[in-house]
């Protein structure tokens, strides 16, 4: 199975237009693309609800020191 895209960079700069702290770029079949580490989340909060990741919070009681509740600290534009 060939990979879809590789990962050419990490920036720690935020982004202008979306102030994410930390973009990545990506080579997407010879095209560059960045992505925030917001829609990174955004896209595994989206995979543990469908079960395609088992629960990042599994393990523990769901409170205000679960997984998630950290990253909604740190990542207010996080959409979890």
């Amino acid at each position: 199975m060939q990979k879809a895209c590789t990962i050419e960079t990490a920036t720690h700069q935020a982004c202008a237009e979306c102030q994410d702290p930390l973009v990545f770029s990506l080579d997407v079949a010879g095209k560059q693309v960045f992505v925030g580490i917001t829609t990174v989340l955004d896209c595994l909060k989206i995979a543990e609800e469908e079960g395609i990741i088992p629960p990042i919070d599994a393990d523990r009681e769901y409170t205000v020191h679960g997984w998630w509740a950290k990253i909604r600290g740190a990542f207010p534009n996080v959409k979890v």
